[in-house]
């Protein structure tokens, strides 16, 4: 199913885990809206193509990677992006400066950034820098007017 020009359900859903990783109506909706209002956006203001390397996460395919209970991929809201022809944190800092999203995580123990959304005029406008100390997540909270000073 194409959700956008350029984002189809079907990528949003990949996975190499052996399970199902089939959204309900629900995660769909909120699939669609993470499209149109902010992966479309960031499509089209770079010009180039976006790598989801991963979205919607089951229960199942969650736990077997490790991934957070509590996290956005659960219900269909977030995805980790790559683009081949922009620096991850090029395109973090154009992310959390121009668009409405809920989190823009740059994770610097990760190939990929994280972006969500929940809901127009809902969003929290979170910008974080993840690491990983001593095999423990830290993450980093920074304002928008931070990023011209973050050295990453």
């Amino acid at each position: 199913m194409k959700i956008t020009d350029n984002f189809t359900l079907a990528e949003l859903t990949k996975t190499s885990v052996k399970a199902n990783n089939t959204p309900n109506h629900l995660q769909t909706v909120n699939l669609c809206r993470l499209c149109f209002y902010l992966l479309q956006p960031i499509r089209d203001k770079i010009a180039r193509p976006l790598d989801v390397t991963s979205g919607f996460r089951s229960d199942a395919v969650n736990k077997a990677i490790g991934g957070s209970g509590a996290s956005q991929h659960l219900d269909g809201m977030a995805a980790d992006i790559n683009c081949s022809t922009i620096s991850k944190a090029d395109l973090f800092k154009l992310i959390a400066k121009e668009f409405d999203y809920d989190q823009c995580i740059l994770e610097l123990d990760s190939n990929c950034l994280h972006v969500s959304y929940f809901m127009a005029g809902r969003n929290r406008g979170d910008v974080l820098v993840r690491n990983k100390i001593d095999g423990k997540y830290v993450y980093d909270k920074y304002t928008k007017k931070q990023l011209d000073t973050l050295n990453v």
